[in-house]
Order: structure tokens, then C-alpha cells, then sequence
């Protein structure tokens, strides 16, 4: 209270305690004694004078409640600023730029001033007249010391946390409960100095004092800064100020040091000591003491490399030595955890190496990391780009960071735009891009600034054949200016082209390096002959005598032999293919082609593999506890259904109502754990005495059943659960804490209200809380009865100034009453209502009549004339103009039947293949009528695992077993065996590799053993060992009689598993047939790999031999011994390839040579350039 002590109990004791009446009766005595008179003297009493102050009930609420306002006006800021702080190094962006060259004391400082800037403008608001007596100067000024350190506290914070999502959602709760201490170090005030070393601690008491000086009717102004309101009080709001700066500079210098001995999962920690290292300050001398091979220029050489994970458990390197040479592109194959990303890392400096070293452009990894980083290109597995940032912001910003000046990051820029075919696309935001051109500018970026050498660790997963191609031109034109490439990749075919070398390791350890064609003679198996048999006479078989030790396999519609290296050599091919052209009729045999061993066989043979796994007021306190609780319900919600497991649980039998029920009883479960330990024991359900513990308890808890149905609809308008938790907590606690106190503000006003306005300001009040309290009887309801019972039990004086309320009249006013009888018709009218606004925020589909499309191709539209005729009757999955409309394009598929097959999809990323799969599942809006009915036949892999991550495999299985109502046990142990995952299967599915990711979900697709299995990329991340027992698997399935369904980006996985194949672009089949019969129909014939003898042979000659002997070769490829031919099946036969190839070879040196039948990777790329051809808007129209 600002004035002076008057209150006539306490303070008044002086009168009433008969202490006054003591000393008029002495003091009369003595007067008498001294005088000797008896006079009778009046008496008058006055308190001491005091000075003016001003009676506000305002500012005296606001003297301890601003900070926590302030605290509660920049939680959400603060949980901002540490998601996005933590991204960068959970996403390896802050890595990245490290290794491109930033300095890490610049990122800090950009994200110091980024984050400044928001809370500043929000400081300079000054609006209202709150402080009406104080210098908007010193306000600002105050404000902005706050911003300054809370600031460095969040970059303290974010230390702690490698997960944004989990900084995000414990970050708000750390923020709120530093400001808890100031609650304290107000009862006890001897300790203001050391508690202010907590920043809110330092703001709350500059509060105070701005109160306390705006109630003397002066407030704080310049003049008075270093003064205290206080007498003998040595405290001032200069010192709160420069407290809260000397907290930064703590903060920060805790940040640099804990950062810099624990960096986390990415980054080399320094020692305990490092401040006081000279070579921390000063550097590292150049080690001149390598010494290179004398023959060779190695830009990357590894010496017994080793590192250990786990404490010395899991041993990633083990004893490498390799070098990888300037000029050369160097395949780096090996299973999953084989050790590749683990070298990369060590190579990049993510991670330390525990013995060994490794040399970059002779410099050691050890101790020129600074240096080496200057020189060094890296494009990560995962694209490290900036969602806000454009194509030619994010060139310019990593060439500056290599030091270019403004004129060569120009001339850069321009010249990667034109190499990535992105010209069209620099204004516009990585976040618009496709996948394939954002791994294209990803890769672009590793080779900015003229990087020596260059790590590329999968540059083209995930990424569809065309754009994968574009990426390999990418690289072919930076391999011969002289730099060194270090390329890792799942993809056979992308190491058999692009690698100058290929190593493949092991278990960390080195097993064999050498060239492609080297590795495929020693190691393969030969070349693979497919003849397609005619239909549907029977067929002889035909005899390949001239070539012994080959062997068959017989694919039902297609025979498959293998034949020996040797035969390509001796002539014997030439015999084989003459007599075949001459008896194809004969044989009963419509066409034939041949292969050579690919790499993957290479691998596989040679090295078993396996797929490994590679983080004051009660009320105040009450409300802020409870605002968690239900924006928790939302977060398990949202991520099932970003993830597909909701869709997924649809799709095994899982009823919407039963889903949503089964959540919301959930929902009511949870709180009791949390409600129950804080009431007293159940004594107090008995006593009357204790009616107010259960008024508590049903307060707490109907809370909870009032506010959860609210929640529901929000996890429709969230896709990321850390986003949804942190708003949806922000908006109950600021709702809540702000909507109690300001009630509590309004209605003390209104008490001390006289004049004609009273009865007005009574009538505002009522209404106001009264729309409170309906509109949200959750917060504010809390509030109000939080307060009524701080009231209750605060004291004697607040018993003489409030009446005491009963118990139930606290419950009525917060409604908890009519919360718990009516929540569910009540709240449910709220929630259709909220679901109506978020479903009419988005598209509607409607049904249109659609046009022709164009021109279809022969092979399609013989399909679809059998479906037309019925003679398609009886095959498990028909489609039927199957149509999906969108705003950019207009996807069809004619029809398509599959019986007892496996089907493959292949196309372009956004061709319509995963929208075809959400048609047929019920993921969007779909077609089928009888949905349910049809769920139970099928069986889905979507694109992206839908796993819970908490779950193990094993749990898995059996939760979709039991839905599937099958044997949960004997189901998933069979799902375990089937798929390889007995060693993983009792390890929580967010510890699996993205192989074991991509297994688990297969297995769920099969429980049940379903009809049709549809398979959105099931083979994604797997190494060729699991691949290969994958495809094993779903073979087997097809065995059975069921079909499969398949989408693919390996070529190689369509040719060993689909009976028929089609290619969509723009969600059409442009064609369709077998895997032979498309190379046969679009195949650009074949394509001849040379290789001539010699370190620097000439390749002159060879290269005039085969255009004047081959007529119609168009060269490829050209390498430093390597030529790459493609030759027109039109123009000559294989008789002829391998007759000139066979007797020419020892006059040209021709050291080795193969000859392979087009890929499907070229059939694709070849039927590509229709993509992007525009549709007819006369044709079609466009539906949303």
C-alpha cells in the first residue's frame, strides 16, 4: 500500500490497545508535580504527515503481476526461437555451414540480432498509459535489457536439447518456471542481489520499483535512475539493468563453453580445458610431415582410420586405409552401417575419430579442420536447405561463406544455374521445388567456391530417374576440373556409371576397390539372356549348346540364362546369336535381349550383408500446470495422422467412431494420475468439513472434460505436433492467467467504485466475466476459482475484506456443474461447429466430366478395349477411368487389371503414382463405394512409414494383427522371420534404420494375408543384401495367388519383380507391357562400355573403329580409359556387336568390354519429355 500505515488494526494500536490513555493520565501527573496546578488540557490525537502518493488499485496489481505478463507475452517468442536454434543443428544446418566456412561466433550473432528485432517491436510499442509518470526512454530502455537476456537464455537453453521438437515443447515450461523464483526472493528480499543473477528475477524487482515510484506520482526518469523508492535501500533500477546484462554475458559465455565441450550428436567436442589452450587461441601449426605417393595425387587419403560408438561397443571404422585421387569420381558402396556416412562424418569433422587419421589436400582432419573446411563441398544424405530462402539466395549466401567476392558469386551463380537446368526456378523458395531439383541444387551447392573436394552421401535418394540423370551430368562436369569426389550411393547402375574407382566396405573395414569392369570380371556372374516366349502355344526349349555352363530360369511368360564371360571372348556369342536370329520362329521365342552383371550382383556375392540400425499464487500455479494437459491430447493425434497411421488403422479395420471414442476415454484417463496428488486422502470425501477437497478435485478435473473436446479439431490444422502443443499452451495460458487477473482486477475495481458510475462499471463487469466464463470454462473458470480459493485460505485480513464462498457456489460460477452433466452435447455443438470452419477452409472436390486427354498409346488402349469387352472378369483390382483432378494437372488412369501379378508403376516424381495408391486406399477423397468392405481385402506400404515410434516391431505386428482379427503372436512371429527382423524385433521402431523402417512396414502391408498388397516404394534406403530378401519375399507373395501392386524408382527392382509394368506421366499410362517387351518397343538398343589398356592410353583410334565399324554408335561417355557407346538395335545385331568386338579387341587394346540391352532407367528418361507437356484446357476442367 503506497499510503500511510492507517489501517486500524494493525497499525492503530496505539489507540485501541490503551497505550495512548496510559500516557495522558502520566503525562497529567507530571504536569501537576512540576506546576502544582490541576488543569484540565484537551487532547488531539494526529498521525505524521505523509506525503502525496496516488491511490492506484492498478498499478499495484501490475507492481507484481508484470512480470508475469511479460514472462507469459514472449513464452511462445522464446519456444520459437529455441525450435529454430535447435533445427539448424538437429537438421545439420549449422554443420553444413561450419564445414562451408562460417564462423560459429557469426551464426550465433545472426541469430541474435533475428531474434532481437521481433521482441524489440514489441518492447516499442509503448501504448496505453500504464506508466504515465515515467520516461518512455527508460521503458524502452528496460524492455529492451530483458529482449537482451532472455535472448542469451534461450541460446543457453538450446545447449541442453539435440531434438527441436523437444526444445520446443520443455523450453516454454524452463522459461516459465525461471521466472518462479522471483515469488520467492519477494518474501525474502535479503537475498535480492544473488537472486537476480536469474534474469526474471532482476525484471521483477525493476517492476517494483517502476510501481512504487509511478504510485509517489514521479515515476522512474533519467535523472532518478540510480535512485531507490526505498529508504535504506541500496537497490535501484540501474542495477536491475545492469544485472540483467552482466546475466547475458554469464548466459553466453555458459553457451560458447558447453557447446564447445558438448556439441552433441554432430561436431568435435573439445577438452574440458580447451580456454586455456594456446592452440584454441592462436591455431594450429601446418603439419608438413605427410608424405605423399610419389606416382599418385590423392586429394583424400584415410590411414587406419577407427571409430568406436557407444563407449567402445559398436565398432563403425575399423582400421581403414584408402585414397581417394584428384580428378576421379570414387564409388563408395557398403551396406547399411557398413561405416560410409560414419568415414564422411569423420572426413566433414561431425564426428572425431577415435585412432587413425585421415589426410585432405595433405592437411591432418585432427588438426587443421578450420583449414580443410575452406577447401571442402559436402552434400549430406538429407537436403540441409532453407525453406524461406530461393535458389539464387541460397548460392549466393554458401559462396560468400567461401569467401567470393560479389563479381564471382555472379558469375557462379549463373553458371550453376545453368549446369542444375534451375534458371527458371532462382526466385523461387526451396520449399516449391520438387525433390529431384532440390537434391540438384543440393549437390550444386557442394562444388560453390571451387571445392577441392567434394563428399556426396546419396545424392540421388529418393529421386526419380530423370532427375537422377541430371544430377550424374552434374557430377560428370565437375570430376575433370580437378577435383576430388567422394560419392556414396545404394544404386548399382548410378557406381557402375559414374565411378572412376569403386571401394566397397564391410563392417568398417576395406574389402575390395578397383574399377567397374575390374570388379565385374572377377566377381560376376556373367551376362543374363532373356527370351520372351509367345502366346499361348507351348514352347520348346531351346538349346543353347553353343555356350556350356550356362544356366535357366524360367519366369513363366520369360526364360532367363546366364552365360559365362568367357563365351563373350572366344566367339561364342557370335554363334549363339546368329543361330537364334535365324530360329526365333522355331524356337517360339518373340524377341530376346542381354544384360551384363550389375553391381548390386557384384555386392551381393561377394559380401554377406546385413541391414543395421544406425534421443506466489496458487491459482496462477494451478492454471499454468493445467494449460499442458490438454495440449498434450493433440500432439499423438497429429502425428498419426502426418505420419499415416491413422489411415493405416483405417485401412485395417478400425471404425472412425471407434477411433475417435477410444481416444477421448483415453483423454479423460490421463489427467488422474496428475489430479489425484492434489487432494488430500479420501477422508476427505467424508468429512463435511472437507467439501472444499472435493469442490478441488471435481474443479480439476472437469477442466479437463470441458476443455479436451475443444482440442479435437485443432489437430486438423496443425501438420507439426511441437507447433500444435506450444500454440495451444500459449493460448490456455494466456486465456486463463490473463483472463483470472484482469477478472480479478475488474471486480476489485468495481468494489471501490462510488458515484453514478458505479452501478454502470458493475453491469460492464458482470457481463464480462459472465462471457468469460461461457466462453472458455476451462481458463478462466480455473482462474476465477483458483482465486476464490487463494482467498479462502488467505488470512485473516483477506477474511475481513471477502466473504468466504461455499464451496458448490465456486463450482457454479465456474460452471464445472454444467460442465460435467452436459459437456459432451454442449462442447460437442462447439466442435462441429470449429470442424465445419477448418473442413470449408479447404478444397471441395467435386465431380466433373472430363474431356479426352490426347493421344494413347497402342499397348493401353489394347488393355482397355478388354476391360471395355468384359473380358477382364474376374481379376482382383479393376479400375475404370479412374480420374483425380487437381489445380496444376489433370491425372487418368485409363484402366488396369492385375491378377495373380505384380504390377509396377514407375514415373516421375509427381507422375500420379502415390495419389493413385490414396485413391485406392481411401487416403483422399475417394471413389470407392463400399470403402470398408474393400479394406478388408487389401493391404498398404505407403510412401513414408507409418510407424509410432515407441513401439517396437514386434508390437507393431501384433496391434495390426489383432485388427485384422488374425492370431496376434503367430502373426507377427512370422512377419518377424519373413522380413529379417528377429534381431530388431524388440527395439523401439524409432531406433530402425530407414531400412528396417521400409521391412516393418512391408510386413504390416501382408498381415492377413490380404488379396492385393499395394507397395509405395517398399525397397527406399535398403542396401542390395536387404533388398534382395525383400524381393524374395514379395515373390513369394505372388506364388500364393495374390497380386502386388509396386512403385518403384529402381529400375532394377521392376525388372526382377513385375510381371507387367507401365510408365505414367501426368497420371497417365504412356505404356504398358512387360519389362522385355517395353525394351524391345522403346529401347534405344545398346549400350557398349570399352575399356583400353593403359595409364593414358589413346582413344583416338578405338573411337574411329567404332564409328566406321558400328555405324550409328553415338558416344556417351568418355573417361580417362573408359568409352561408352550407344548404338541403335535398328542399325545392328548382337551377332555383329560381338563379332567385330571379339576380333578387334587385341589390335585396338582393348582391355575389356560390355555389351548390355537398354535399361528401363532409359526407356523412362526416353518416354519422359511428355511430362511436361501442357494439358488441353479444352480437354479438361479444373474441379476444387
Amino acid at each position: 500500500d503506497p499510503g500511510p500505515r492507517a489501517d486500524p488494526f494493525e497499525d492503530m494500536r496505539y489507540v485501541w490497545g490503551g497505550f495512548s490513555y496510559l500516557q495522558d493520565v502520566v503525562e497529567q501527573a507530571l504536569v501537576r508535580a512540576m506546576t502544582g496546578t490541576k488543569e484540565k488540557t484537551g487532547v488531539y490525537v494526529q498521525q505524521m504527515p505523509y506525503p502525496c502518493y496516488v491511490d492506484d488499485i492498478f498499478l499495484r496489481v501490475m507492481s507484481r503481476s508484470m512480470p508475469l505478463f511479460m514472462t507469459l507475452a514472449w513464452m511462445f517468442s522464446v519456444s520459437i526461437i529455441l525450435k529454430s536454434v535447435v533445427y539448424e543443428k538437429e537438421a545439420r544446418l549449422k554443420e553444413t555451414m561450419r564445414i562451408m566456412g562460417l564462423d560459429n561466433g557469426i551464426l550465433w550473432f545472426s541469430w541474435f540480432v533475428s531474434s532481437l528485432v521481433p521482441l524489440l517491436i514489441s518492447a516499442g510499442l509503448l501504448k496505453g498509459n500504464l506508466l504515465p509518470y515515467s520516461d518512455t526512454g527508460v521503458v524502452f530502455l528496460f524492455l529492451a535489457s530483458f529482449a537482451v537476456v532472455t535472448i542469451m537464455q534461450c541460446f543457453l537453453i538450446s545447449t541442453a536439447f539435440a531434438r527441436a521438437n523437444l526444445a520446443a515443447a520443455c523450453g516454454g515450461i524452463i522459461y516459465f518456471t525461471l521466472y518462479l523464483p522471483y515469488v520467492l526472493c519477494v518474501a525474502w528480499q535479503d537475498h535480492i542481489g544473488f537472486g537476480s543473477l536469474l534474469s526474471p528475477v532482476a525484471f521483477g524487482f525493476g517492476c517494483e520499483y517502476f510501481a512504487l515510484f509511478e504510485e509517489q506520482g514521479v515515476g522512474i526518469q533519467w535523472k532518478n535512475l540510480v535512485a531507490s523508492p526505498l529508504e535504506e535501500d541500496d537497490f535501484s533500477l540501474r542495477t536491475a539493468i545492469i544485472i540483467m546484462y552482466f546475466d547475458s554475458f554469464l548466459y553466453g559465455l555458459l553457451t560458447w563453453y558447453i557447446e564447445a565441450v558438448f556439441p552433441g550428436q554432430y561436431g568435435i567436442p573439445r577438452p574440458w580445458y580447451f580456454p586455456v589452450t594456446k592452440s584454441y587461441w592462436l591455431g594450429e601449426e601446418e603439419n608438413k610431415s605427410n608424405a605423399e605417393p610419389a606416382h599418385l595425387e590423392p586429394g583424400v587419403y584415410i590411414e587406419n582410420l577407427v571409430k568406436v560408438y557407444r563407449h567402445g561397443k559398436k565398432v563403425a571404422v575399423d582400421g581403414l586405409t584408402l585414397g581417394f585421387y584428384e580428378g576421379q569420381i570414387t564409388s563408395f558402396l557398403g551396406h547399411n552401417g557398413a561405416g560410409k556416412t560414419t568415414t564422411m562424418s569423420v572426413l566433414t569433422g561431425l564426428f572425431p575419430p577415435t585412432s587413425g587419421t585421415a589426410y585432405i589436400l595433405g592437411r591432418d582432419i585432427r588438426t587443421e579442420l578450420s583449414a580443410i573446411r575452406q577447401s571442402l563441398g559436402v552434400c549430406p544424405q538429407h537436403n540441409v536447405l532453407f525453406s524461406m530462402l530461393t535458389v539464387e539466395e541460397h548460392i549466393w549466401f554458401y559462396a560468400r561463406l567461401k569467401g567470393l567476392s560479389e563479381e564471382r558469386v555472379k558469375g557462379e551463380m549463373e553458371q550453376i544455374l545453368r549446369d542444375t537446368g534451375l534458371p527458371r526456378k532462382r526466385k523461387s523458395k526451396t520449399s516449391t521445388l520438387s525433390g529431384g531439383m532440390q537434391r540438384k541444387l543440393s549437390v550444386a551447392l557442394a562444388f560453390v567456391g571451387g571445392s577441392k573436394v567434394v563428399i556426396l552421401d546419396e545424392p540421388t535418394a529418393g529421386v526419380d530417374p530423370y532427375a537422377r540423370r541430371g544430377i550424374w551430368d552434374l557430377l560428370a562436369c565437375g570430376a575433370p576440373s580437378g577435383r576430388t569426389i567422394i560419392l556414396s550411393t545404394h544404386h548399382m547402375d548410378e557406381a557402375d556409371i559414374l565411378g572412376d574407382r569403386i571401394a566397397i566396405i564391410s563392417h568398417g573395414k576395406l574389402c575390395c576397390v578397383g574399377s567397374s569392369l575390374y570388379l565385374k570380371n572377377q566377381l560376376g556372374t556373367g551376362y543374363y539372356l532373356t527370351l520372351v516366349k509367345k502366346e499361348p502355344e507351348p514352347e520348346p526349349e531351346p538349346s543353347l549348346g553353343s555356350c556350356r555352363n550356362s544356366s535357366s530360369t524360367d519366369l513363366g511368360h520369360e526364360l532367363t540364362f546366364v552365360l559365362p564371360y568367357s563365351a563373350a571372348k572366344d566367339g561364342a556369342f557370335v554363334e549363339l546369336f546368329r543361330e537364334m536370329d535365324d530360329n526365333l520362329s522355331h524356337l517360339n521365342i518373340s524377341s530376346y535381349g542381354v544384360s551384363d552383371t550389375t553391381l548390386e550382383e557384384v555386392g551381393t556375392r561377394r559380401f554377406p550383408m546385413v541391414t543395421t540400425s544406425v534421443d506466489v499464487l496458487v491459482s496462477i500455479c494451478v492454471i499454468f500446470a493445467m494449460s499442458f494437459v490438454p495440449a498434450s491430447f493433440v500432439v499423438f493425434l497429429i502425428q498419426e495422422r502426418v505420419s499415416k497411421t491413422k489411415h493405416m488403422h483405417f485401412i485395417s479395420g478400425v471404425h472412425p467412431l471407434l477411433y475417435w471414442t477410444a481416444n477421448f476415454i483415453w483423454d479423460m484417463v490421463r489427467p488422474l494420475p496428475s489430479v489425484r496428488p492434489s487432494v488430500p486422502p479420501s477422508v476427505a470425501y467424508v468429512s463435511s468439513t472437507n467439501l472444499p477437497v472435493l469442490a478441488l478435485l471435481l474443479l480439476l478435473y472437469g477442466y479437463t472434460w470441458s476443455i479436451t473436446p475443444l482440442m479435437y479439431p485443432a489437430s486438423f490444422v496443425f501438420s507439426i505436433p511441437s507447433t500444435a502443443y506450444v500454440v495451444l499452451t500459449s493460448v490456455n495460458i494466456l486465456i486463463g492467467i490473463n483472463g483470472s487477473i484482469s477478472t480479478f482486477v475488474m471486480e476489485d475495481s468495481v468494489t471501490r467504485a462510488r458515484g453514478g458510475g458505479a452501478a454502470a462499471a458493475r453491469t460492464v463487469t458482470s457481463c464480462v466475466c459472465r462471457v468469460r466464463r461461457e466462453q472458455a470454462a476451462f481458463s478462466s473458470g480455473m482462474g476465477h476459482g483458483g482465486k476464490e480459493f487463494v482467498r479462502h485460505g488467505g488470512g485473516r485480513r483477506r477474511l475481513l475484506r471477502h466473504h468466504r464462498p461455499h464451496p458448490v457456489q465456486i463450482l457454479r460460477q465456474t460452471q464445472v456443474t454444467r460442465a460435467i452433466p452436459s459437456s459432451l452435447p454442449h462442447h460437442n455443438a462447439r466442435v462441429c461447429f470449429m470442424s465445419v470452419i477448418v473442413r470449408a477452409c479447404r478444397p471441395v472436390s467435386h465431380m466433373t466430366k472430363l474431356g479426352v486427354l490426347g493421344e494413347e498409346d497402342e499397348d493401353v488402349a489394347r488393355e482397355r478395349q478388354r476391360i471395355v469387352h468384359g473380358l477382364g472378369h474376374g481379376h482382383i483390382l479393376e479400375l475404370r477411368q479412374l480420374t483425380k483432378v487437381v489445380l496444376t494437372q489433370c491425372a487418368r488412369v485409363r484402366v488396369l487389371h492385375v491378377f495373380g501379378q505384380c504390377f509396377g508403376l514407375l514415373g516421375v516424381n509427381g507422375a500420379g503414382k502415390t495419389t493413385t495408391f490414396k485413391m485406392l486406399t481411401g487416403d483422399t477423397v475417394s471413389i470407392l463405394r463400399e470403402l470398408d468392405q474393400v479394406h478388408q481385402n487389401m493391404g498398404y506400404c505407403p510412401q513414408f512409414d507409418a510407424v509410432n515410434e515407441l513401439l517396437t516391431g514386434r508390437e507393431h505386428l501384433e496391434l495390426y494383427a489383432i485388427l485384422r482379427g488374425v492370431p496376434g503372436k503367430e502373426v507377427a512371429e512370422w512377419g518377424i522371420r519373413k522380413l529379417g527382423l528377429l534381431k530388431y524385433a524388440d527395439k523401439a521402431a524409432g531406433s530402425y534404420s530407414g531400412g528396417n523402417l521400409r521391412k516393418l512396414s512391408t510386413a504390416m502391408a501382408l498381415i492377413g494375408a490380404p488379396p492385393v498388397v499395394f507397395l509405395d516404394e517398399p525397397t527406399t534406403g535398403m542396401d542390395p543384401k536387404a533388398r534382395r530378401a525383400l524381393w524374395n519375399c514379395i515373390l513369394d507373395v505372388i506364388k500364393e495367388g495374390r497380386s502386388v501392386v509396386l512403385t518403384s524408382h529402381s529400375m532394377e527392382e521392376c525388372e526382377a519383380l513385375c510381371t507387367r509394368m507401365a510408365i505414367m506421366v501426368n497420371g497417365r499410362f504412356k505404356c504398358l507391357g512387360s519389362v522385355q517387351h517395353l525394351k524391345n518397343r522403346f529401347g534405344d538398343g545398346y549400350t557398349i562400355i570399352l575399356r583400353v589398356a593403359g595409364p593414358d592410353p589413346d582413344l583416338l583410334p578405338v573411337m574411329k573403329f567404332i564409328e566406321s565399324e558400328l555405324s550409328g554408335s553415338t558416344l556417351k561417355e568418355k573417361h580417362r580409359n573408359m568409352l561408352q557407346y550407344q548404338l541403335p538395335s535398328s542399325r545392328c545385331s548382337l551377332t555383329h556387336i560381338f563379332f567385330t568386338l571379339a576380333n578387334n579387341k587385341h589390335a585396338l587394346k582393348i582391355e575389356d568390354y560390355s555389351v548390355t540391352q537398354t535399361t528401363l532407367d532409359q526407356v523412362d528418361a526416353r518416354r519422359r519429355p511428355r511430362a511436361h507437356t501442357r494439358i488441353d484446357v479444352t480437354h479438361a476442367r479444373f474441379a476444387c
